[in-house]
């Protein structure tokens, strides 16, 4: 018996559905049609455009905390801007801006926070007050050599 019959005889007015489709309007499920199912699926799968990211290039602007032409911060940033978009094969660019072009020096970490520039380069330390464990990642010394 099978579990609509037990259903169906519950209800007063109730139908044996036939097999398959309990409502029994379809076909019941086989294996062929699955097979056919799943290879159409596959084959508009297959026909369906590349995303556009996968396609061109992604321009990334990180934002400094450094006036432009400060030796050693503001040579760094650009040199990382550098390396990643060669890392890419040029796929992603990173164009960098210095302190005051796109955001204002102390800003850079809601700008990425909120979406207006992908990156920032800037010191963790400024951000203390929004958790203790940026300075962590800032300034904190450590020679290597353990106790």
């Amino acid at each position: 018996m099978s579990i609509w019959t037990k259903k169906c005889r519950r209800v007063p007015g109730c139908e044996i559905p036939s097999e398959g489709d309990p409502s029994g309007s379809r076909a019941p499920i086989t294996r062929r049609g699955m097979i056919v199912k799943a290879g159409a699926a596959a084959a508009a799968a297959a026909a369906f455009p590349a995303p556009a990211i996968s396609q061109g290039i992604r321009e990334f602007k990180m934002a400094t905390s450094w006036p432009k032409g400060l030796p050693g911060l503001s040579s760094s940033a650009e040199r990382i801007g550098q390396a990643i978009t060669a890392a890419t094969g040029k796929r992603i660019q990173v164009s960098v801006f210095a302190a005051g072009e796109l955001v204002k020096p102390f800003e850079v970490f809601d700008a990425v926070s909120s979406g207006v520039i992908e990156m920032y380069h800037s010191a963790e330390y400024y951000w203390e007050r929004r958790s203790p464990a940026f300075n962590f990642f800032a300034a904190v010394p450590w020679s290597g050599v353990v106790g």
